[in-house]
């Protein structure tokens, strides 16, 4: 009984594709040469283009992959033997916008006398979906169709696709593509990160807004966070492209009463765009203090029971020459067989006042994990305690001995594991 044929639909890592090229293939793709026209002066005029997207210019693509020498990789030609021939190696999908998926069935033809399995696809970028047949019969033809989606991509994209068969003639074809990727929506930059900002202090940073539809404008802003504002800047054009398209600026600030920390926000804007409706700016920044510690977190690494361990951080003034005073350092909720104790040191040939908080202790013979608090306390306003939590884990020996399997009535005991 014969095997059904299987469609199967797999996730594969291209943006775009390309067929593999050889011997008897049933097209051929020219690769621009450095110093070489595009195209070759009274060759044939291109063939009938896909209609222009909405707001954007008429595709490129001509047969000929037009792309500076040098950006595509290296192809590999299939070797003379090889049973499949391919009905392109490149395809450029030209401009396209970054809304809409766009798809491409790339043809595979196997001129032999036995089955050729199509046996993995493996791509590199996880934004696109290849379906077609496994297994290609005899003399059979079939469709391998990419489905690209574009989202969240711009400019000149340059992908390959490697499938894997069992021909010993051809094990691998590498297949390579390229596409134009034109945002609908611009946003620059689109995140932001603020810096590191001493407290008391604010910090701002500018985002556009640039639309490639019709009246394009913001219909509303705001941040999902009080530390952060936006304000609106005012709308202006800019053209590229042959185009005008309408953009929107603001000014995105930390306020200065922002507490120590990092601060997370998320600007929300609303458009008037249908495709685009709603748009989201990620705000990054750390607000800190007067006082600078190594480490947000006292990290005890222990051992075997019995065995010893060390823990060490530093708090130091963060401005050269700055003073301050440590009033206390406790060690809470530590449990007693650790044997915990904390030592308090000036930091040696340093710039700036400060000071080693030094924590030791034995690693127990029962727990697992070791949990505890270290409180700090200054006489800086803005830092006059700073809480740490302690963690360890006890790592048990690999050379531990394990009881020796108990033996039923009657039989010999078990032979210990060696």
């Amino acid at each position: 009984m014969s095997r059904p044929r299987l469609t199967r639909v797999r996730p594969v890592l291209v943006l775009v594709a390309c067929a593999a090229l050889g011997a008897g293939a049933m097209a051929q793709v020219a690769l621009p040469t450095p110093g070489a026209q595009a195209r070759p002066s009274g060759a044939p005029a291109a063939p009938a283009q896909p209609a222009a997207l909405p707001g954007l210019p008429a595709p490129a693509g001509d047969g000929v992959l037009n792309v500076p020498a040098g950006a595509v990789p290296f192809i590999s030609p299939l070797p003379t033997d090889c049973p499949l021939t391919f009905s392109t190696l490149l395809h450029d999908f030209g401009i396209i916008s970054d809304t809409d998926p766009v798809s491409h069935a790339f043809k595979v033809k196997n001129n032999s006398d036995k089955a050729v399995r199509l046996l993995n696809v493996q791509a590199s970028c996880g934004c696109t979906t290849a379906k077609y047949d496994d297994t290609i019969g005899p003399g059979r033809e079939i469709d391998l169709v990419l489905t690209f989606s574009p989202k969240g991509r711009s400019g000149r994209q340059y992908k390959s696709l490697t499938i894997t068969t069992d021909s010993p003639q051809c094990p691998q074809v590498v297949l390579q593509a390229a596409s134009d990727v034109r945002p609908r929506v611009v946003i620059e930059p689109q995140s932001l990160w603020l810096g590191e900002i001493p407290v008391g202090q604010s910090a701002r940073q500018g985002v556009s807004i640039t639309g490639r539809a019709e009246n394009f404008k913001i219909l509303s802003f705001q941040s999902d966070n009080p530390s952060v504002v936006v304000e609106a800047v005012g709308p202006d054009q800019v053209t590229g492209d042959g185009q005008t398209r309408n953009r929107e600026r603001f000014v995105i600030r930390l306020l200065e009463g922002a507490p120590i920390g990092s601060v997370s926000a998320g600007v929300n804007f609303k458009t008037s765009d249908p495709e685009r409706p709603e748009l989201r700016v990620p705000v990054l920044a750390n607000v800190v203090g007067p006082l600078r510690l190594s480490s947000q977190r006292v990290q005890v690494r222990v051992g075997q029971q019995g065995e010893p361990f060390v823990s060490e951080l530093t708090l130091s003034h963060r401005v050269a020459g700055g003073t301050f005073g440590l009033l206390s350092a406790d060690l809470i909720d530590v449990p007693e067989q650790v044997q915990a104790a904390l030592e308090i040191l000036p930091l040696e040939g340093a710039q700036a006042a400060g000071y080693r908080l030094r924590v030791t202790g034995v690693t127990p013979a029962e727990a697992a994990t070791i949990r505890g608090t270290l409180v700090i306390r200054t006489d800086v306003a803005e830092m006059a305690e700073l809480t740490l939590p302690l963690a360890g884990f006890k790592v048990v020996s690999p050379n531990r001995v394990r009881p020796a399997p108990t033996s039923a009535p009657g039989q010999a005991p078990a032979s210990a594991p060696r």
